[in-house]
């Protein structure tokens, strides 16, 4: 028996490490494990111990099989033989013959099979170099189960696998069928991220006509991702980009990242607006980066360098729906509990853009904090910063403008409750600002404007003892919030019209008002936490002298707007929360003169677990347009997936987009979507093919 366990100890060791999985320490012979075999004989003249038949043994979360196992002792050489197979989770490698030397620590397998999520892969020969690397030799990689007959392939003259990190292919031949359609000098694929280094979508358009975008992420490592662009638009020409991503790691911890993307295309039809169509190279060059210099202290940077205002638009309608001006910018900034110092910079690199320039700012935020053992708090901003208005140079306009700027605002409060229930909060303080020069380009200026007010607010509440079970309901709880908050803020020193306008700073001026405001909030406890089930929070303001109204033009000549002098519109702001898997959000402003509705924002959101989700969302704005747009998505199962998305517009009765998917697993572990989309007079169709184990796949092509 004794002779048995030091037999499967030393296979099972050499079995693991052949197989590039490594368990084996000083001492594994001792360390539990479970073997079998139907015969096992001791040569001991030779030193040979052999065991033929089922042989079996696990170790931890690996198992060993083989029809026959020979180690040789004084050469410490071990060979398996017959239907070989070494399995931990979803790593599998079968063969016919293996072997392994415990004083090299190498080994080979002829003719071996193997799995490593979600890679099939076969060759003549496999041989281990080292606990994470091994290598294939003639080897077809495919994600089809069936390595002898798949539906497609990649043959590769050499594989190197590193068992849960990556694995590189050279030499490689993409096969559809047994027919080539590829060629790569080498394929790298991580085997621990989500992300296909393939990314194909041929499709059609009224304004690209017929094109195929391609993207192929090229040398992984660790620290960079790299992906090469190469499209083609039958109407527009070719493109090209690259595009990295980064990491920046320090001690094993990751303290900076980000990304540089660059794109160029000789567009055989640029067509800006109000101009005809003509050829024009267009480019785009981007970078963002974020660092953390120490734990508090941020840098983050952007620059964005384009050939025209409209690049984005026609080609990555993506990003111009998420920012369609682009800032270029580095700020470096420090946080503590108390305050926010930061230094900040903004510079325009097209000229086709309206840009305040700040060159540079530097700006301290003091948080509302307690001034020593005082019942006084302090709050405040200063700042100091070199600006230039810079204007659109396609427009012909030479009016640009610059002045520096010194501001600081400083407020104390005092914070105290009353009758145990009542919150008071009276406050005073002043904003100073300084301008070299202003409107008349001669005089420095001061704007000085003296502030104080006072907020009243207090908090009730009651319990009511519901339990639901089907509405996950555990006791009720009805929260109500009045408040009452006075602003005064006195006419400023400097008339309005005399200071140049940058931001939002040179535009505060002479205020006079009241905040009415009221919050009600119904909460119950799920998992043990507060849940909030209405969140409904209300508040007007009243002016009590018509001067001090500023967010509607008044109407001098109408003698019956005394209520819109005095009154700001009613605003609404609510959010529900009543079921799990159903929310909704709703903002609105309503003119209490006309009694009607300026602007009202709805969100709507049903889903069931991945069966189906319905997001509904309504922007309506009384002066300009309304707004809606839905979007549907069905799973009836694991092989199909549905999508729609509607955007419609009420004012022109207008469809403004329309989208349609229809998703289906394939074999093979494949995906594929047909999208069709119409957004105005240009109508689009796609179609992309993705493996499931990397779902991490750009659907959007562009307008």
């Amino acid at each position: 028996m004794v002779k048995r366990i030091v037999f499967a100890g030393l296979i099972c060791i050499g079995f693991i490490l052949s197989a590039g999985y490594t368990f084996a320490q000083e001492g594994s012979a001792t360390l539990p494990l479970t073997c079998d075999a139907d015969k096992m004989d001791y040569d001991r003249e030779n030193g040979i111990i052999t065991g033929t038949g089922n042989v079996k043994i696990i170790y931890e979360d690996v198992t060993l099989e083989a029809d026959k196992v020979t180690v040789v002792l004084e050469t410490k050489d071990a060979y398996a033989e017959g239907n070989v197979r070494v399995t931990q989770g979803e790593k599998i490698i079968t063969a016919e013959k293996m072997h392994y030397n415990f004083d090299t620590k190498q080994g080979d397998v002829d003719k071996p099979e193997g799995f490593v999520y979600p890679w099939y892969w076969k060759g003549d020969k496999v041989e281990r170099h080292s606990p994470e690397f091994y290598e294939v030799h003639n080897c077809v990689l495919t994600t089809c189960e069936d390595c002898d007959n798949p539906k497609y392939h990649l043959k590769a003259k050499k594989v190197q696998i590193y068992p849960g990190n990556k694995l590189i292919a050279r030499h490689v031949v993409l096969y559809f069928g047994k027919i080539p359609v590829f060629y790569l000098p080498i394929y790298s694929q991580s085997l621990k991220d989500e992300k296909s280094r393939w990314t194909v979508i041929p499709g059609n358009s009224d304004k690209w006509g017929t094109y195929l975008l391609s993207a192929y992420d090229w040398l992984l490592t660790e620290y960079v991702d790299s992906t090469l662009r190469l499209d083609y638009r039958h109407k527009r020409g070719l493109g090209v980009g690259v595009d990295v991503d980064y990491r920046i790691k320090k001690k094993d911890k990751q303290v900076g990242a980000g990304e540089v993307q660059t794109y160029y295309i000789d567009d055989d039809a640029y067509e800006p607006e109000g101009e005809s169509a003509r050829k024009k190279k267009r480019y785009k060059a981007e970078l963002k980066h974020l660092q953390f210099i120490t734990p508090t202290v941020k840098l983050r940077a952007e620059a964005h360098k384009l050939s025209d205002k409209d690049i984005l638009r026609d080609f990555f309608r993506g990003e111009y729906d998420d920012d369609a001006q682009p800032s270029s910018y580095i700020d470096i900034s420090k946080l503590s509990n108390n305050y926010l110092l930061s230094l900040y910079a903004r510079k325009r690199l097209n000229d086709f853009y309206d840009v305040v320039e700040r060159l540079p700012q530097l700006k301290l935020d003091a948080r509302n904090q307690q001034i020593f053992e005082t019942p006084f708090y302090y709050e405040g901003e200063t700042s100091i910063v070199k600006l230039e208005k810079r204007f659109d140079e396609d427009d012909g306009i030479n009016e640009n403008y610059d002045s520096v700027r010194f501001d600081t605002y400083n407020l104390i409060s005092y914070p105290k409750k009353y009758f145990g229930w009542l919150e008071v909060t009276p406050n005073i303080g002043t904003r100073q600002t300084f301008y070299s020069k202003g409107e008349d380009e001669e005089e420095d200026l001061w704007k000085g404007i003296f502030i104080t007010g006072i907020d009243f607010s207090t908090k009730m509440f009651r319990i009511y003892d519901v339990e639901n079970e089907k509405w996950n309901l555990n006791d009720l709880r009805h929260v109500i919030e009045p408040g009452i908050e006075y602003t005064y803020y006195h006419k400023p020193s400097v008339d309005y019209s005399s200071i140049y306008k940058f931001d939002s700073i040179d535009n505060i001026g002479y205020q006079n008002s009241f905040r009415l405001s009221l919050r009600n909030k119904l909460q119950t406890k799920r998992k043990k936490q507060i849940a909030n089930l209405i969140d409904l929070w209300t508040y007007i303001d009243y002016y009590p002298k018509p001067d001090g109204y500023k967010y509607i033009d008044i109407d001098e000549d109408d003698d019956e707007s005394e209520l819109r002098k005095h009154f700001s519109n009613f605003f609404i702001d609510l959010q529900l929360r009543p079921l799990n898997g159903l929310q909704m959000d709703v903002e609105a402003s309503i003119d209490l003169y006309d009694g009607l509705v300026d602007i009202l924002n709805t969100d709507l959101s049903v889903y069931r677990n991945d069966l189906w989700n319905v997001s509904v969302g309504h922007r309506y704005r009384r002066e300009d347009s309304s707004l809606l747009s839905y979007e549907i998505n069905f799973k009836p199962s694991e092989i199909w997936n549905f999508k729609l998305y509607h955007r419609y517009e009420f004012e022109t009765g207008d469809m403004e987009e329309q989208e349609y998917t229809i998703y289906k697993r394939l074999d093979c572990d494949w995906n594929t979507a047909l999208t069709f989309r119409k957004t105005g007079d240009d109508a689009q169709v796609w179609m992309v093919f993705w493996l499931s184990a990397y779902p991490d796949i750009t659907m959007s092509v562009g307008e």
